[in-house]
């Protein structure tokens, strides 16, 4: 015969109260999820456009995968910054020098990068194309920026992936972003 508990006058055997501590500890779990902001339970969580993400595009391979919401249809331009150490002369000059191509140990500026875009609820394929990046698109007194391509999005929710392809030595060690802006904003 199995042995009986009695908390306020009801019984429960061993099993039960095993049962129950299972259902308790899964409606805990449940609510922890719940609370815990996770983007796939609380759309309002996903970033939106303007955005920016750091990169390393020191080395082939690396691969960057991120969830925007777009508000409104317009057009959206994607771009590579770079980061320069404004108080360092030098450090901006050999960045300038290497994206232009000035300098004849800079053989090749162009950085090549994978961009692809799909459209989150549908999986829709909106672009998968490499990107030989070059030149100069604007500059501030910290970063550069050089243009990868402009995209017309309608409202929704994408999903974005860049995969560097080409190891490029000089830019190890230094900093760079993937950003997506809509200039009009």
């Amino acid at each position: 015969m199995a042995t009986r508990i009695d908390i306020a006058n009801h019984r429960y055997t061993p099993a039960r109260i095993i049962q129950m501590r299972i259902k308790t500890y899964i409606i805990i779990a449940l609510t922890a999820m719940l609370y815990s902001g996770c983007a796939i339970l609380s759309p309002d969580k996903i970033p939106t456009i303007p955005y920016g993400m750091k990169i390393d595009l020191s080395k082939s391979g690396n691969v960057y995968e991120t969830t925007v919401k777009v508000k409104e249809k317009a057009q959206y331009y994607f771009f590579l910054g770079f980061a320069v150490d404004e108080s360092n002369k030098t450090d901006k000059d050999q960045m300038f020098d290497f994206l232009r191509g000035a300098r004849s140990f800079y053989n090749n500026t162009t950085i090549p990068i994978k961009l692809t875009i799909r459209k989150a609820d549908d999986n829709e394929l909106i672009i998968e194309k490499i990107y030989q990046t070059n030149g100069l698109y604007s500059h501030g007194s910290s970063y550069i920026k050089r243009d990868i391509k402009s995209f017309s999005l309608k409202k929704g929710i994408y999903n974005i992936r860049l995969e560097t392809l080409k190891d490029i030595p000089f830019l190890e060690g230094r900093e760079f972003f993937f950003s997506i802006t809509n200039p009009k904003r």
